[in-house]
């Protein structure tokens, strides 16, 4: 390559300044070589280094270019290895920066300076990859830390750096390096031990809030076999919404494969609400009563009325012994599931009847005895008996008269699962489990907190004939729960109110002129200001919604408000009426620094916005940022501030006597697939439509032939 004498000299000028250099530590000189490189378009790295004899100080460094070298031939056996071999870099590049140590003045002198290559350099937008210009520096490893804190994934991380630095080649690092060094970080704060750390950090969360509640249990071998955990927002949030609780759990969502099984409810805006969490060690009936006995401890013994699961026995059985008075009906879900495996696609829905049909016991039992006279078949044989033995938790005619606010199936819990699975991984620790868990909790609370605000600042539009109904309603409900009973008010038209003869009350008979035969009865009782009011529908009593005959009859007596006895307390605007709620959640600040990181960064943001508008601003706020970064800088080197990494060391010490970490293990997991109707169905001959052979082995094809 041809170069003009201009800059031959320019050359030979820096390469004097080189050599004249002096530099007070090592580091310092690593620095400016790294810096030169990156300039020049190489990387760097260091390599021999000689010390005293007596002393053992560092008296000779050299540093040299990545290329310098050649790979060990000794250490390349294709036969051996089951990896692609990585790629050849070095090829004996002969560029370096040797400097020794002057012992009299304490300084680094440059010894030898070799300018020379033996291969191409890289162009600017090439460097940023190059090995020793990549570094993670303290104060993007607290922007990771926070973004990662909340559930943002490391590829969505690397996008915001390049987005707010301007560029891939300013941000200093590259993907690879991201995910190393969050692996790392994550490694280091389990290091001593992952259940000890877990435990650890349940244990501040107590000191911090008394009401923050968690049990658990260790094996013979002193391992976390199960844990419970509850805050104190969850525990008032129970206190508003535990009358119905869905009680599931999902598979794989740590490394220890232990099931994670999330109290889930339903809030007075119908948006799911988390009452408490647990981890346990296998599926059997033990762990399962463990984990609902420590619930009641936690929740004050106040049992919930009613209760949603998935068909596991365990479980089943588990609710049985603790909660013998609860309402329990199995997910609609999975019966759905289980019908599609056994039944003909033409027998489905007629078996959904059974689902979502209400009748009484004995209709359901003389049409049961037919539908199995009917259907059944040496397949399906086993799975109807099971199903007829379980019949009270998922038949419509046992469930009519019990409270579940129109929920059949565990989707709120699996809803939940799928948040977590978004941010969650099979090889997720039992700490990173928590925090994450407390990520969703703290996305649910906020979106509670956003549509209470809507709430107490407006009410619906009335679109309905009865508006003296209407309105107070508006105000009363929430606007989800107003929104079912607007759908109930807009059923008005067509309902017919008469007046039936009761010795006891008033009672009346609403009838629909589409179907005159269905009759409801409403009872209504009036003592001095107090309502009571009642449906035959009972649908009241099982959704906590007033039904379309109840608001019929008060439309006719002309009631210019909701009774207190139409409006379930847990659906209205006042549902949490005297519990203060505690939504804004401090799980983004784990240490001091991270606090005051986040104070400076608010105010350093609307700073720079200010300084950026004016380039005079923008001098003088760039000035005294680099001088005060050079101070503090000097400052923090002269006393060795800890490291990102060992900030977490406050947590990994394992104490005498902690807990171990659970072992892998063997879930039930889901069921072994079993194949649906039609896939059972022998394959026919796409000739002569029969089965046993195919178009190639066709008799008729032959005989043609």
């Amino acid at each position: 390559m041809f170069h003009s004498v201009e800059e031959d000299y320019v050359a030979l000028d820096e390469y004097w300044n080189i050599v004249q250099m002096n530099f007070q530590t090592e580091d310092e000189c690593y620095n400016f070589y790294n810096s030169y490189a990156k300039r020049k378009g190489f990387s760097v790295r260091k390599d021999i280094v000689r010390r005293e004899k007596r002393v053992g100080a560092i008296e000779y460094r050299r540093f040299v270019c990545s290329k310098e070298g050649i790979r060990d031939p000794s250490l390349v056996k294709p036969e051996d290895r089951v990896r692609r071999e990585r790629a050849l870099t070095r090829m004996e590049c002969p560029a370096s920066l040797s400097i020794k140590l002057d012992k009299k003045r304490g300084i680094w002198f440059v010894d030898n300076f070799i300018d020379e290559h033996n291969h191409p350099l890289t162009s600017h937008d090439e460097t940023p990859f190059l090995r020793s210009h990549r570094k993670i520096k303290d104060f993007q490893k607290s922007e990771i830390h926070s973004l990662e804190s909340i559930g943002i994934r490391k590829n969505v991380i690397m996008k915001v750096m390049k987005c707010k630095y301007g560029g891939y080649d300013k941000v200093g690092f590259v993907k690879k390096d991201l995910y190393n060094y969050s692996s790392r970080y994550k490694r280091s704060r389990i290091l001593e031990g992952d259940a000890s750390a877990t435990l650890e950090l349940m244990k501040k969360r107590r000191d911090k809030d008394p009401d923050f509640f968690y049990e658990y249990q260790v094996d013979d071998e002193g391992r976390l076999k199960n844990l419970f955990w509850c805050d104190a927002q969850s525990r008032m949030d129970y206190q508003s919404f535990g009358d119905v609780v869905v009680f599931d759990s999902t598979q794989r969502m740590n490394k220890y494969n232990m099931p994670f099984i999330p109290f889930v409810g339903l809030n007075h805006h119908r948006q799911t609400t988390i009452f408490a969490c647990g981890i346990v060690s296998d599926e059997c009936v033990e762990s399962y009563t463990w984990l609902l006995q420590v619930f009641l401890r936690a929740m004050c013994q106040q049992k919930p009325r009613s209760i949603i699961t998935d068909s596991d026995n365990a479980m089943m059985k588990a609710i049985r012994q603790v909660l013998p008075d609860t309402d329990h009906r199995v997910c609609s879900w999975h019966i759905e599931r289980g019908i599609s495996k056994h039944l003909h696609f033409s027998q489905i829905k007629i078996f959904r009847s059974f689902i979502y049909d209400a009748c009484s016991h004995a209709e359901f039992e003389e049409k049961w005895s037919s539908f199995v006279l009917k259907y059944r078949t040496s397949r399906n044989k086993g799975w109807l008996k099971r199903m007829y033995r379980k019949r009270k938790l998922w038949a419509a005619a046992f469930l009519t008269n019990t409270y579940f606010l129109g929920m059949k199936s565990n989707q709120r819990s699996e809803s939940l699962n799928s948040c977590l699975h978004r941010h969650l991984d099979y090889y997720m620790s039992l700490l990173d489990l928590v925090e994450h868990y407390e990520v969703c909790v703290s996305e649910l609370r906020e979106k509670e907190a956003e549509f209470d605000s809507k709430a107490s600042q407006s009410w619906p539009a009335t679109i309905t004939d009865s508006p003296e109904i209407e309105e107070p309603a508006g105000h009363i409900f929430t606007s989800a729960n107003f929104d079912l009973v607007q759908k109930e008010l807009q059923k008005l038209d067509g309902l017919h109110v008469d007046v039936v003869p009761d010795g006891k009350g008033e009672r009346y008979m609403v009838t629909s002129e589409q179907k005159s035969a269905r009759k409801c009865y409403v009872d209504y009782t009036r003592i001095g200001g107090n309502h009571d009011i009642r449906c035959s529908c009972r649908k009241m009593e099982r959704e906590g919604i007033p039904c379309k005959h109840i608001l019929s009859v008060l439309k006719h007596l002309e009631v210019k408000e909701i009774p207190k006895c139409c409006v379930l307390q847990r659906l209205s605007k006042n549902a949490k009426a005297g519990l203060p709620s505690v939504r804004k959640s401090d799980l983004h600040v784990w240490t001091e620094k991270q606090k005051n990181y986040y104070e400076l960064n608010a105010r350093g943001s609307e700073l720079f916005d200010l300084a950026s508008n004016s380039r005079e601003l923008f001098g003088e706020v760039k000035e005294y940022m680099e001088s005060q970064l050079s101070k503090i800088s000097s400052s923090n080197a002269a006393t060795k501030k800890h490291t990102h990494v060992d900030e977490v060391g406050e947590t990994s010490h394992r104490p005498e006597g902690s807990v171990l970490d659970p072992i892998c293990v063997a879930t039930k997991g889901a069921p072994r697939r079993m194949k649906g109707w039609d896939e059972h169905r022998p394959r026919l001959c796409s000739r002569c439509r029969q089965p046993g052979h195919d178009i190639r082995r066709c008799p008729e094809a032959k005989r043609e032939e």
